[in-house]
């Protein structure tokens, strides 16, 4: 995917999960993500208290302060976390296309 397609989706409304971690449920939870806010500005949003039960987390209830936080950023740090995306996103599919030739392989192997 290209910087200017992943752009174009953001506009319409969808984020980017820049990194994730696992809850205490065994879960992959969002822990920051890139989106383009209502004004067209670049806005990052991400988990600030690690003990949260907002997001499975731990205890927390977060009653004294946010469970998460939301703040603006640079064009040029949202190019550099959507480029770093891109980067994450080839790798893996990389990654699943050797594993696709390998099960393939072993499928033809076994056949013999």
């Amino acid at each position: 995917m290209k910087t200017k397609e992943l752009i174009k989706k953001m506009e319409c409304g969808e984020n980017i999960i820049l990194s994730t971690v696992i809850d205490q449920y065994g879960d992959e939870v969002a822990e920051k993500t890139l989106e383009i806010n209502e004004d067209g500005l670049f806005e990052c949003w991400e988990i600030s208290c690690y003990d949260s039960t907002f997001f499975g987390l731990g205890s927390c209830q977060c009653n004294s302060h946010d469970a998460a936080i939301r703040y603006h950023i640079s064009p040029e740090s949202a190019l550099k976390y959507i480029a770093e995306y891109i980067e994450r996103q080839e790798k893996e599919q990389e990654e699943l296309e050797k594993e696709r030739l390998f099960i393939a392989k072993m499928i033809e192997f076994c056949n013999k």
